[in-house]
């Protein structure tokens, strides 16, 4: 079994049990509506590789599974997760078959 047969189980685990229950529909600019699993987060941190320092947000994110899409995602895509749309502002691949989408909530 490759690296990347490995990360594909090993995302699938997650997305079982840290995932959104109900899932999240994503919508494309170019159109259309699909059902994707994603694990949803509200706030995050991240770790300045220089200074080490904490560096925490509030700003909501959701991370997928690169192949639940036929496409890549796209800055202006939005999705709907528990009944709220969030437009896509930022996407950032981890180069392991996963994507966190930065989300800005669509008043």
């Amino acid at each position: 079994m490759s690296f990347r047969d490995k990360t594909s189980k090993l995302l699938d685990s997650a997305f079982s049990v840290f995932g959104e229950k109900n899932k999240i529909q994503y919508r494309p600019k170019s159109g259309g509506t699909f059902t994707i699993r994603g694990i949803f987060d509200e706030t995050w941190e991240e770790v300045d590789p220089e200074t080490f320092a904490v560096v925490s947000s509030t700003q909501p994110n959701v991370g997928i599974k690169s192949s639940e899409l036929d496409f890549t995602p796209e800055s202006g895509d939005e999705v709907e997760i528990m009944n709220i749309l969030y437009r896509v502002i930022d996407i950032q691949e981890d180069g392991q078959g996963a994507d966190t989408l930065f989300l800005h909530k669509v008043e």
